[in-house]
C-alpha cells in the first residue's frame, strides 16, 4: 500500500486542479512540447504516473505511453480518466 492510496481521491481537486498544479503543468508542457513534437508516435514510460494527467496529455500527443504508479488507488483513477478520454 502506498502513501498515496489515501489521498487519491481528492489527488485532482486537491493538487491538479489547482492554481499551483495547473501552472505547474503549463510551465512543463510549453518546455517539453517543442521537443516532443519531433518525437510523436515513441514510446514513453511514466514511473509515478499519478492519476494519469501527463500520460494522457502525452497519448493525445501520439505517443504509446506505459504508465506506472506505487499506489493502486491513482492507478485506478488513471485508468478511468484514460477510458473517459477515449484513449
Amino acid at each position: 500500500m502506498s502513501e498515496f492510496d489515501a489521498v487519491a481521491k481528492s489527488y485532482d481537486a486537491d493538487f491538479t486542479a489547482s492554481l499551483i498544479g495547473r501552472r505547474q503543468r503549463m510551465q512543463v508542457y510549453a518546455h517539453l512540447a517543442p521537443i516532443l513534437n519531433t518525437m510523436a508516435g515513441k514510446k514513453i514510460l511514466e514511473l509515478g504516473c499519478g492519476t494519469g494527467e501527463d500520460a494522457i496529455w502525452l497519448a493525445r500527443r501520439e505517443f504509446s505511453v506505459t504508465a506506472l504508479d506505487a499506489s493502486s488507488e491513482m492507478i485506478k483513477i488513471a485508468v478511468k480518466k484514460t477510458e473517459k478520454a477515449g484513449l
